[in-house]
C-alpha cells in the first residue's frame, strides 16, 4: 500500500520452467506457486506491476522486490479474495497503485507486496527485518492492525492512530494504506452489503479526509466516486448516465471555449496545454444537495486547466499573464478569483481559479497552472519531493507537508491526554476544513482552519502562548478569546504568567493542536489536585489506621466516582463531604461499610461496553431482521435522527443501555457509527411488509407564488391518502422553504409523494430531511 520507487518499461516475454510442487519461474526469477490457472492470473498481474516502473531499477531493488514477492506469494498461498481470486493479486495490486497512480518507489513497492503477511500470516515481522532490513520492517509493523483490541472502546480508532504514528515516521506507510483502500474500494462487489456500507463510511470519515490533507487529489475523488456508488447507488449511475449523454455536446462546447486561447498561446510562445474534463460525480451529486437544484441547472459541470510548461522562477508571472489574456476574451466573475499561487492552501495546492462567462451565456471554470502545480495538485506528498531542491520556490512552499507532520506529531505526542476516539475527532476536524490566512502583528502569516478562535492562533503560535493567553486583540480592538477569525485579520495575543486552561476553553477551540494541548494541561491541573486531595484523605484515614492505597479507590466506586483521580481531585475541590467516612469501620488495612438501616448501596461502575443483547419472546411477524433473525427477539427501536421508513436500507447500532437502535444507511450519524463503532454494528433489513406508520420530514422549495401555496401542498398530500403531522413554511423574496412532517407506510409511498409535490411547477426541490 506504499510506493517509492521504479522499474523497467519494457519487459521480457514471460518465460516458464516447471518446478517441483506447482510452482513456476519467469524471465524475472520469480516463483509463482499455485494451480496453473491461478498461476496464469498472478504472473499478469505482477507483470503489471514491474511494467508500471517508469525508470530502471537497481539489481538490488529488482531481488528485493522478486523475493518479496515470492515471500508474499508463499505465504499467502492458501489464501482466496471474497472474489475466488488468490489473495496475492491483492497487495500485487496495492503495490502497483503505489507506483503508477502515487508515484513512489521501490521500497513502498516491497512494502506493498508484504503489507498483509505479518497480519494475516505465519510470516513475523522478525523475518521481514531479517530479509529486508529495518526500514520495510518499520512499515510493514506500521500497516499491520493491533491485536486484542476486542475490548477496546473503538478498534478503528487505535488502528488508525496506530498508522498515524507510523506515518510521522514515514509518510509512505499511510500512501500505502491509501492505495490498499483504493484497491478495496475498487473491488468490493463481492462484500455483503453491509461490510460495504462499514468500509465506506469509514473511508469517508477518515481516508478521504487523510488523502485531501496530502494533497492526493484523484485518489480522494475516487474514494468519494466509490462510497457515493455504494451509498446512493440509484443517484451515482443517474448522474453518471446523465454525464454520458451529454459528452459530445460537452466536448464540442470545450473545443469552441479553448479555440482563441489556444492560438494566443502559440502565438506568444508560451508552452501550455489545456485540458477539460466534467467535475466528479460526487461533486455533482453534492452540489445537488447542498444547493438544492437539478443537474441541467449546475452551470460549472466541467473545469477547464490551462497547464504551463514554464520553469518555477517564471511560474507566477506566466500565470497571471494567461489570466489577463482569459479574462480580456472571455467576461470574468470577479467574486469566483482565488488565487492559491500567493497563498497555496495548507495541502500544497497551487493554481488560479476564475470563472468567466463563455459562448452561449454559460459559466465556466477556468484554472490556470503550471506542470509542477499540476504534478503536485494530482499526487500531492508524493510529487513534493521531486521539487524540494529546485531553485525559485519560497521556503513556505518547500515545506508546506513537513509544517503539517509537525503538527500530526505535535498531536499524536499529547493523544493520551484523551481517548483514541477523542484524538481521532479532533485529527479529522482539521483535515477537510476550509482555510483562512491570518497575520501575526510583525505581518507572519498563518493558516487556521476556517471556524477558528483567537485562542486556536495562540496555540498556533506556541502552546506556552496559548495556555496563559488572557486576552487578544483583532486588528487593534480588544476582542474575546472565542472571537471567529478571518481571512485578513491581524492578531495580537496577550499573555499573563499565572493563566491557566480553563475547561471552557475546549467548547470553542477547533484545531487539534489547541485540543490536546488543553487537555493536557487539565489532565496536569488534575493530578496536581489529586496529590492535594490525596493530603487530605490521609489525614482523614490516619484516624482509622489504614492507608490510602488500599482505600482509595473502593471509596471513590462508593463516592460515585469512575476512578481514583476524579475522587480526588474532587476532595481537594471540597465537592465531597468526608464525614460520611463515619459509615465506615478498620479491618486490617481495609476500610468496610458499617451495617446499618440507612446503608448506601456501593454504585456500579459506569459502563463502558454495550450490554448484553436483551432478548425478547418471539413475535409472529417480524418487522425487522437483525442479524438474520427476527427482530422481536431483540429490544430494538428506530433512531429518530433519522426516522426509517419501510423499504430504506438500514443497519443496527448495540447502545449501551437502550438496546439496539435501527438506523437508516444514509442517516447523517451513520459514517460516525460505522466507521468507528465497527464492532457493535449490526446487519439489519425489513422482514414481512407489515401495516405500519413511520413519521418522516420533506423540505420543500420554491417559488412563492402568493396565497394559496400551503393550501395546494397540503391537498395534493391529502389527495394521496397521506396524513400530515407537522407543517411550517416561510417565505422571503419571492422564495418559500416549507418542513413537512408525514406518516407513511413505507419508501414507495414516499417516494409517491415527492414526485407528486415536484409535479408543481413552482416548487424547484423536494429532499427528504436527514
Amino acid at each position: 500500500m506504499e510506493q517509492e520507487e521504479i522499474i523497467t518499461a519494457a519487459v521480457p516475454a514471460e518465460v516458464k520452467t516447471e518446478t517441483p510442487g506447482h510452482h513456476a519461474r519467469t524471465a524475472h526469477d520469480a516463483v509463482i506457486p499455485g494451480e496453473p490457472e491461478d498461476r496464469a492470473i498472478i504472473q499478469r498481474a505482477y507483470r503489471n506491476l514491474l511494467k508500471s516502473f517508469k525508470t530502471p531499477l537497481s539489481k538490488l531493488d529488482r531481488n528485493d522486490i522478486r523475493a518479496a514477492f515470492e515471500l508474499a506469494a508463499e505465504a499467502h498461498q492458501k489464501q482466496r479474495r471474497k472474489s475466488g481470486e488468490p489473495y496475492i493479486t491483492h497487495p500485487i495490486e496495492v503495490a502497483r497503485i503505489c507506483v503508477e497512480e502515487i508515484g513512489l518507489g521501490p521500497t513502498a513497492a516491497i512494502c506493498a507486496l508484504l503489507h498483509d503477511v505479518v497480519e494475516d500470516t505465519d510470516v513475523s515481522l522478525k523475518d521481514i527485518h531479517a530479509q529486508f532490513g529495518p526500514r520495510v520492517s518499520l512499515i510493514v509493523d506500521g500497516l499491520t492492525k493491533l491485536d486484542g483490541l476486542h475490548d477496546s472502546e473503538s478498534p478503528q480508532a487505535e488502528n488508525i492512530g496506530k498508522v498515524l504514528r507510523a506515518m510521522v515516521g514515514d509518510v509512505r506507510v499511510v500512501l500505502i494504506k491509501m492505495a490498499d483502500r483504493l484497491h478495496n474500494l475498487r473491488t468490493i462487489k463481492s462484500m455483503p452489503h453491509h461490510k460495504q456500507l462499514k468500509i465506506a463510511a469509514e473511508t469517508t470519515s477518515i481516508y478521504a479526509p487523510v488523502a485531501h490533507r496530502l494533497g492526493l487529489y484523484k485518489v480522494k475523488s475516487e474514494f468519494q466516486d466509490l462510497c457515493l456508488k455504494i451509498n446512493h447507488p440509484a443517484e451515482y449511475h443517474d448522474i453518471a448516465q446523465k454525464l454520458a449523454q451529454t459528452k459530445r455536446a460537452r466536448e464540442h462546447y470545450i473545443r469552441e471555449f479553448t479555440k482563441p486561447i489556444h492560438e494566443w498561446l502559440e502565438e506568444v510562445g508560451i508552452p501550455a496545454r489545456i485540458t477539460g474534463r466534467p467535475k466528479s460525480i460526487y461533486s455533482i451529486w453534492n452540489k445537488i444537495r447542498t444547493k438544492h437544484v437539478k443537474f441541467e441547472d449546475i452551470y460549472d459541470l466541467f473545469a477547464i486547466r490551462i497547464i504551463l510548461d514554464v520553469p518555477p522562477h517564471e511560474e507566477r508571472l506566466a500565470c497571471w499573464q494567461v489570466y489577463t489574456f482569459v479574462t480580456d476574451c472571455y467576461k470574468p466573475i470577479p467574486e469566483r478569483l482565488k488565487d492559491w499561487i500567493t497563498s497555496p492552501k495548507a495541502n500544497g495546492y497551487e493554481s488560479l481559479h476564475t470563472t468567466v462567462v463563455g459562448p452561449e451565456g454559460r459559466y465556466v471554470e477556468v484554472q490556470i497552472r503550471s506542470e509542477r502545480m499540476d504534478d503536485i495538485a494530482e499526487r500531492g506528498f508524493a510529487a513534493h519531493w521531486k521539487y524540494k531542491g529546485v531553485d525559485g520556490l519560497s521556503k513556505q512552499k518547500k515545506d508546506v507537508f513537513e509544517n503539517w507532520l509537525n503538527q500530526v506529531r505535535e498531536t499524536l505526542e499529547n493523544s493520551d491526554s484523551g481517548s483514541a476516539v477523542e484524538f481521532l475527532a479532533d485529527f479529522q476536524s482539521n483535515l477537510y476544513s476550509e482555510e483562512i490566512h491570518v497575520f501575526t502583528p510583525k505581518g507572519e502569516m498563518k493558516i487556521l482552519p476556517e471556524g477558528a478562535t483567537a485562542l486556536d492562533f495562540a496555540f498556533s503560535i506556541h502552546s506556552d502562548i496559548g495556555a496563559t493567553c488572557q486576552a487578544v486583540k483583532v486588528n487593534n480592538r480588544l476582542e474575546r478569546m472565542d472571537y471567529v477569525l478571518k481571512s485578513g485579520d491581524q492578531v495580537e495575543v496577550i499573555t499573563k504568567k499565572n493563566q491557566k486552561p480553563k475547561e471552557d476553553w475546549l467548547q470553542f477551540v477547533v484545531t487539534s493542536k489547541a485540543k490536546t494541548r488543553i487537555r493536557v494541561a487539565l489532565k496536569e491541573e488534575k493530578r496536581s489536585q489529586a496529590e492535594f486531595g490525596r493530603e487530605i484523605l490521609e489525614r482523614k484515614l490516619n484516624g482509622f489506621k489504614v492507608p490510602v492505597e488500599d482505600n482509595a479507590d473502593m471509596l471513590a466506586r462508593w463516592f460515585g466516582f469512575p476512578n481514583r483521580m476524579e475522587f480526588l481531585s474532587a476532595i481537594y475541590l471540597g465537592q465531597i463531604d468526608l464525614k460520611e467516612l463515619k459509615r465506615f469501620r478498620a479491618d486490617g488495612v481495609h476500610l468496610v461499610e458499617i451495617e446499618e438501616k440507612n446503608f448506601k448501596p456501593e454504585p456500579e461502575p459506569v459502563a463502558t461496553e454495550p450490554a448484553p443483547l436483551p432478548r425478547i419472546k418471539p413475535g409472529d411477524k417480524p418487522q425487522v431482521i437483525i442479524n438474520g433473525e427476527p427482530g422481536s427477539y431483540y429490544k430494538y427501536s428506530f433512531a429518530t435522527c433519522c426516522n426509517p421508513v419501510q423499504g430504506d436500507p438500514i443497519f443496527g447500532y448495540v447502545t449501551v443501555s437502550q438496546g439496539i437502535k435501527i438506523h437508516r444507511t444514509t442517516c447523517p450519524n451513520a459514517g460516525h457509527l460505522l466507521s468507528t463503532y465497527e464492532h457493535r454494528i449490526l446487519k439489519a433489513e425489513w422482514g414481512n411488509v407489515v401495516k405500519a406508520d413511520f413519521l418522516t420530514n420533506l423540505v420543500v422549495t420554491g417559488i412563492d407564488s402568493g396565497p394559496g401555496v400551503i393550501k395546494e401542498l397540503t391537498d395534493k398530500i391529502s389527495s394521496l391518502g397521506i396524513n400530515i403531522r407537522s407543517f411550517s413554511i416561510s417565505g422571503e423574496g419571492g422564495y418559500f422553504e416549507g418542513r413537512i412532517g408525514l406518516i407513511v407506510a413505507n419508501i414507495d409511498q414516499l417516494n409517491h409523494v415527492m414526485r407528486a409535490l415536484k409535479s408543481f411547477e413552482w416548487v424547484s426541490s423536494v429532499v427528504r430531511e436527514d
